[in-house]
């Protein structure tokens, strides 16, 4: 099932909607994995990649400002990912902590 949401942010007074998919999302994390990964380089193409094609100058603009990209696509993608309740259980028989 592939999962799909719009996302709205606002950056210095600027409104941007992301569409954000499973395959954009997938594709931003398979890049982080490659030996010598350009993060800066991986967020704005995953940005760039997202967001409407009427705001993407706007976007560029904004992306050239130090950690911009990287802030941006924490806010992004912390809203896209669902919220899943985790708890770690000791194994059978193993000393407890």
């Amino acid at each position: 099932m592939a999962f799909e949401q719009e996302i709205n942010l606002e950056v210095n007074n600027q409104d941007f909607c992301f569409q954000v998919n499973q395959a954009a999302y997938d594709k931003y994390q398979s890049t982080l994995t490659r030996p010598n990964a350009n993060l800066k380089q991986a967020c704005t193409n995953f940005l760039m990649g997202a967001v409407k094609p009427e705001q993407q100058e706007s976007l560029k603009s904004l992306l050239q400002i130090p950690s911009v990209p990287m802030t941006i696509t924490a806010a992004v993608i912390e809203e896209y990912l669902p919220d899943v309740e985790l708890r770690v259980k000791p194994l059978k028989g193993s000393p407890k902590k």
